[in-house]
């Protein structure tokens, strides 16, 4: 089970690198790990690392689900992930 949700802010506690959740991975042996996409800078593309769940906190909520999931609340309209889903915006 994960920790931290898709699209909040984080922060990892060692490096001080912050970023936006955009991807999770569980692995076997019971370690999450998150992406974190930091800020893009400089016409340059954000950089995206990986951390560990125990060395992550969250620092904020962003709107950038808004964006990607058509919402109005800041909030996921679905936390299922993969395959298909009947929560599609309405064109």
């Amino acid at each position: 089970m994960f920790k931290f949700k898709l699209g909040q802010l984080a922060q990892d506690i060692i490096t001080g690198f912050k970023g936006i959740i955009t991807a999770r991975c569980d692995y076997i042996t019971g370690c999450n790990q998150y992406s974190l996409a930091g800020e893009a800078k400089d016409n340059k593309p954000a950089e995206y690392q990986w951390f560990d769940e125990t060395r992550m906190k969250i620092v904020g909520e962003t709107k950038v689900m808004n964006f990607i999931k058509g919402t109005s609340s800041g909030t996921l309209v679905s936390e299922k992930t993969g395959g298909p889903q009947n929560n599609s915006p309405k064109h």
